[in-house]
């Protein structure tokens, strides 16, 4: 019997941001690092306990397979450029209906965008030789690389 070894470099996590909104290269990679901090956190619960100096926060985890091999293995990060929200949309939705985890941040407005802009999303991590994902894996090989 032939055991089958997934790759680490399978499981990829895709940020996406939003190349219609004109921002500098730093104000991306901080909104790119939102939104891949924010899967975790989304994942992420904690539960007060008492312990001898009073409470402490201890943090539960709750990640799926991929999430937890990817941070097991190579992280692979893929970073693309969308050419508005709407097909930042498009993608969030579609990897939603396969059950992927996503994040979407969307800006104060403080410094150079509006109030409420998409700046970035993060899909994944997943594995994406996964036939079930085509219709999403279409949609982001047809981005460009940041």
């Amino acid at each position: 019997m032939q055991t089958t070894i997934r790759s680490t470099y399978d499981l990829k996590m895709y940020l996406i941001l939003n190349g219609s909104l004109g921002m500098t290269k730093g104000k991306m990679v901080a909104q790119a690092s939102h939104a891949c901090l924010k899967i975790f956190f989304d994942h992420m619960d904690y539960d007060n306990t008492v312990g001898l100096e009073g409470y402490r926060h201890v943090f539960i985890t709750c990640m799926n397979d991929d999430m937890r091999a990817w941070k097991e293995g190579a992280f692979a990060k893929i970073s693309l450029k969308a050419p508005d929200e709407g097909t930042m949309e498009f993608l969030v939705r579609q990897a939603e209906r396969n059950g992927i985890a996503t994040a979407e941040i969307r800006d104060n407005g403080v410094t150079q965008v509006e109030p409420g802009s998409l700046t970035a999303v993060a899909i994944g991590p997943f594995d994406t030789t996964r036939s079930e994902y085509e219709i999403l894996m279409k949609g982001l090989y047809d981005l460009k690389l940041l």
